[in-house]
């Protein structure tokens, strides 16, 4: 039989560690939220680097809002590569919110004359 005085301390210990364990939770969830966002933002660089690389200029934004949600798509130019980056910011709302981004960079050799 357990005295009077530790009764109830179970409870009171849990009260206090479970918050702690719901935040783990939702840390490690929005850290695998953002990488599978990372994932998508890096296939999008890489077919638009393909994309541009073929010359397909109107086509490489199309590509990119297909295969990453509300991302940005910026170009250059690199000797034979054509390069791709996408940015876009992370779905996570607590990452969100801080303005945390994603970006995914990807260059591809140019199958087209250098202006």
């Amino acid at each position: 039989m357990t005295p009077r005085r530790d009764r109830g301390s179970v409870t009171a210990e849990f009260a206090v560690t479970l918050p702690a364990v719901l935040l783990v939770l939702v840390v490690c969830v929005g850290a695998a939220s953002v990488s599978v966002q990372r994932i998508e933002v890096e296939g999008a660089a890489a077919a638009a680097a393909r994309v541009l690389a073929r010359g397909d200029r109107s086509v490489a934004p199309t590509t990119v809002a297909r295969l990453a949600r509300n991302a940005r798509l910026s170009s250059k130019r690199d000797g034979d590569f054509v390069c791709a980056t996408v940015t876009a910011q992370a779905r996570f709302a607590v990452a969100h919110s801080i303005g945390v981004e994603v970006v995914g960079h990807s260059c591809s050799l140019s199958g087209e004359d250098a202006p």
